[in-house]
C-alpha cells in the first residue's frame, strides 16, 4: 500500500496569487481545531483582522463526539466570516483551495485527546505540495513529516501560553513574508 500524496493531482501553484492571510485547516476537529478557536486564533485576530481560516474535513463524525462537534461549529461560528467551513470536499477541489490558501495551520492536539500524536500526517505532505508553509506543533511524526524550512514546528503544551504566543508569532511572520 502508498502513503503519500500524487503530485500530478495538483493544479500549477502561483506562488504569488496566494493570499498570505488565509489560514486553511484541514484535519479532523478534535485534533487540535479547538485550540485553535479557543487560544490562537482570537489572538491572531486581534492581532490581524484581515486573517480568514478556511476549514476543510471528511465526512466521518463519531458519535461519541457529538457534542464537541456542536461546540466546535458554534465557536467557529462566533468569528462571524472570519472563519468559514467549507465541508468535505474531493481531492482536486481541496488540492486547489490548497493552491489559494497561505499558511496551513494545525495546533495538535487537542485537550480532548492530549495523548495523541500523528503517525503519519497526509494533510501537511498535501500542504507542502501546494507550497503553503506549515506551522504545526514538534509532535508525533509531524517533525519528520515536515521538509525542513518548510514551516514552523511549535514545541510545548497547545495550551500553554508560550505554545500559543510562538504559533501566533510563526504566522505572522509567514503571513508578513519573514
Amino acid at each position: 500500500s502508498r502513503n503519500g500524496i500524487d503530485l500530478s493531482a495538483f493544479p500549477t501553484i502561483d506562488l504569488a496569487k496566494k493570499n498570505r492571510k488565509r489560514l486553511i485547516y484541514s484535519a479532523r476537529p478534535e485534533r487540535g481545531l479547538d485550540v485553535l478557536f479557543d487560544r490562537i486564533l482570537p489572538v491572531l485576530l486581534e492581532k490581524d483582522p484581515e486573517f480568514e481560516l478556511h476549514v476543510f474535513g471528511y465526512n466521518n463524525p463519531v458519535d461519541h463526539l457529538r457534542e464537541f462537534y456542536a461546540h466546535i461549529g458554534a465557536r467557529g461560528k462566533s468569528f462571524g466570516d472570519r472563519v468559514q467551513f467549507k465541508g468535505f470536499l474531493p481531492k482536486d477541489k481541496l488540492y486547489e483551495a490548497y493552491a489559494e490558501g497561505g499558511i496551513y495551520i494545525y495546533p495538535t492536539p487537542s485537550p480532548l485527546m492530549k495523548d495523541f500524536a500523528e503517525v503519519s500526517c497526509i494533510s501537511i505532505m498535501e500542504a507542502q505540495a501546494a507550497g503553503m508553509p506549515i506551522v504545526t506543533s514538534c509532535r508525533g511524526a509531524l517533525s519528520e513529516t515536515l521538509a525542513p524550512g518548510a514551516g514552523a514546528l511549535i514545541g510545548g503544551d497547545p495550551m500553554a501560553d508560550e505554545y500559543r504566543d510562538s504559533f501566533v508569532q510563526a504566522v505572522l511572520d509567514y503571513a508578513n513574508g519573514a
